[in-house]
C-alpha cells in the first residue's frame, strides 16, 4: 500500500537521461488509416446522359428477355411521342386547297372595269389582270373541275411556312393535272 506522499513527490533526476526507441514485440504496426480511414468518394453527380452499362453476358436468356423488353417499351414510348406530335401538326395545320381563277373572278374584273370607261380596255387584257374582292373568303372552295389553261393557286406546307405557287394548266388526266409552276427570282422577275 502506499502512501499520499509517494504519488505527490516526482520522481525527476538531475541528469538527462536518453531514452532509446525500440520496435514493440508484439509485431502488429498500426497505421494511422487503420484508426481513421479516408472517407470513400461520393458518386459524382451529372444532369441526365445515358443509363450506365453492367458487364454482362448478353446471350443468357433472363438478361436478353430484359433487354428486349427494355427495347420494346423504348419502342412504344417513341411511337406515342410520334403519334402525339403528329397530332399537334395534323391540328395546326390548314388543309392543303387549290383556287382556282376562275371565270367568277374574271366577270367580276370586267364588270368593275365596266363601270369606268370600259370601251378603252379589251378583253384580252382584262382577262390577264385579276382581281379578286376581299369579300371572297381565302379558303373557299371551289367545285368545279380546272379546265385546260386554267390558273391555280396551289398552297403548300413547307417545313416552317406555308408556300403558295401560281401554276397554269398544261394537261388534264383522269386522275390528276399537269400543272407549269411559276417560281419567283427576285422582287419583279419571275421564271417557268
Amino acid at each position: 500500500v502506499t502512501a499520499s506522499t509517494d504519488i505527490l513527490q516526482p520522481n525527476v533526476s538531475s541528469s538527462p537521461v536518453c531514452i532509446s526507441l525500440q520496435p514493440s514485440t508484439s509485431g502488429n504496426i498500426v497505421s494511422p488509416e487503420v484508426l481513421r480511414p479516408y472517407p470513400k468518394a461520393l458518386p459524382r453527380v451529372t444532369k441526365g446522359g445515358r443509363k450506365r452499362a453492367k458487364s454482362t453476358i448478353l446471350t443468357s436468356t433472363p438478361v436478353k428477355k430484359e433487354i428486349e423488353k427494355d427495347l420494346l417499351e423504348q419502342a412504344e414510348k417513341k411511337k406515342i411521342k410520334e403519334e402525339r406530335s403528329l397530332k399537334k401538326r395534323v391540328q395546326k395545320k390548314p388543309p392543303v386547297r387549290t383556287q382556282l381563277f376562275s371565270e367568277k373572278y374574271k366577270k367580276k374584273s370586267l364588270s368593275d372595269s365596266s363601270d369606268t370607261d370600259s370601251d378603252k380596255y379589251s378583253t384580252k387584257s382584262m382577262s390577264s389582270t385579276m382581281v379578286i374582292s376581299e369579300s371572297d373568303s381565302e379558303d373557299e372552295e371551289i367545285t368545279r373541275k380546272p379546265l385546260l389553261n386554267d390558273w391555280l393557286l396551289v398552297k403548300f406546307d413547307g417545313k416552317k411556312n406555308l408556300k403558295r405557287f401560281v401554276g397554269k394548266v398544261i394537261n388534264v388526266f383522269e386522275d390528276g393535272l399537269e400543272v407549269k409552276f411559276v417560281r419567283r427570282i427576285s422582287d419583279s422577275k419571275f421564271k417557268w
